[in-house]
């Protein structure tokens, strides 16, 4: 990633949580990575064999879907840009009693030995990340898993009126805003940092970086009394 576009992504997060603290993101995990998490490991491990299993979230900020992965007894990581977030994070944690391994760092150049994590996790994260940014950060994502190791994303979706209305906003590449800032859209009105959209080409995408997609689902919401559209996919590919 970019020296100039990480330098906007990181001051947009350390301002915001030097401000509002743990307010600045929501306090509970996010609903489709938990069904995720449930449909693979919660019916079929216990607590304790879950400690072997080693996850890694892209983006952990305050730390909103770490602590329920490190209660649940996984063995849990995060990674983000922002270290005014992770102060946040680490409070988090402490308050619901459990840990994590927390480090500032760019999700392009993950810090970690080849084939260390059995899951990697990005949810609403590495849509920061222009298209040629984001195929670096799926090669990182690719050499930290292991054989088998399950890559789970969460990201905005180019059905999204957000993507179809640009409004003031330029593309940096096909699929990449320069930030959210029509007046129309409310949803995440006012991110002022790269903001990339993704479609079925997302497919291709991860199959350069040697992860083969195996579930891809749209998941939608309206805002402005209905209104205005906005959709991620969820999917998980394996390596």
């Amino acid at each position: 990633m970019g020296n100039v576009k990480e330098s906007r992504t990181c001051c947009f997060y350390d301002d915001i949580y030097s401000k509002e603290g743990v307010k600045a993101q929501r306090r509970y995990p996010n609903e489709e990575l938990c069904r995720f998490i449930g449909r693979n490991w919660l019916n079929s491990t216990t607590c304790l064999e879950r400690q072997s299993i080693r996850i890694l979230e892209l983006g952990c900020g305050s730390c909103a879907n770490l602590w329920m992965l490190a209660q649940e007894g996984f063995d849990t990581y995060g990674i983000d840009l922002s270290s005014e977030g992770l102060a946040v994070g680490r409070n988090v944690l402490q308050a619901k009693g459990v840990s994590a391994r927390l480090f500032c760092g760019d999700m392009t150049d993950l810090p970690f030995e080849e084939s260390y994590f059995d899951v990697v996790i990005d949810v609403f994260s590495a849509n920061c990340l222009p298209l040629a940014a984001f195929e670096t950060c799926l090669l990182s994502i690719s050499r930290v898993l292991k054989p088998g190791g399950i890559f789970f994303f969460y990201t905005p979706s180019t059905a999204s009126d957000a993507y179809i209305k640009p409004g003031p906003n330029n593309f940096i590449d096909e699929y990449t805003l320069d930030g959210l800032k029509n007046p129309e859209i409310a949803a995440f009105f006012g991110q002022d940092y790269p903001f990339r959209f993704s479609d079925a080409s997302i497919r291709e995408q991860l199959g350069c970086a040697g992860l083969t997609l195996e579930k891809l689902e749209r998941v939608g919401r309206t805002y402005q009394n209905g209104a205005e559209y906005f959709e991620f996919l969820v999917g998980e590919a394996r390596k």
